[in-house]
């Protein structure tokens, strides 16, 4: 009989994948999340987004444009790592807030000022209801 792998070493490899199978299984927090909130920027100027837990306008975090959205455009955001319902069970009142930042006020005053002086163009508190309500959506202008 020529086993080409012999017993051992098929016991070895089930232990393998069963353990690499449970550490990535582990590494999702939550159920994988396929909602996006969707926001529509239907004013005719480019606009930055924040979004917050805690609903204060905190400094941000920006690489290059991936918290921008261009004029006339809808942008979607995942939830990353963790489903909306805990991002939102865990956050203050059980809301999140989406800060929206005219660029023109990035251009003209910088993001320190912009931050410092809490110059944003909209603010919108939105709750799961909110959110099923009005379809994952938020509009702009």
């Amino acid at each position: 009989m020529n086993n080409k792998y012999p017993t051992s070493n098929i016991y070895l490899h089930n232990i393998y994948v069963l353990l690499t199978l449970t550490l990535l299984t582990s590494c999702v927090r939550d159920k994988v999340e396929m909602r996006k909130l969707k926001i529509s920027n239907n004013s005719n100027d480019m606009v930055y987004w924040i979004r917050s837990e805690s609903g204060r306008f905190e400094k941000p975090y920006f690489n290059s444009d991936l918290d921008t959205i261009p004029k006339q455009s809808i942008y979607s955001i995942g939830s990353f790592n963790v489903s909306w319902d805990a991002r939102i069970e865990r956050s203050k009142n059980k809301k999140l807030t989406i800060f929206i930042v005219a660029k023109d006020s990035i251009d003209k005053y910088g993001w320190e000022y912009v931050y410092k002086q809490g110059i944003i163009t909209e603010k919108y508190i939105v709750d799961m209801e909110y959110l099923k309500k009005h379809k994952w959506s938020i509009v702009y202008r």
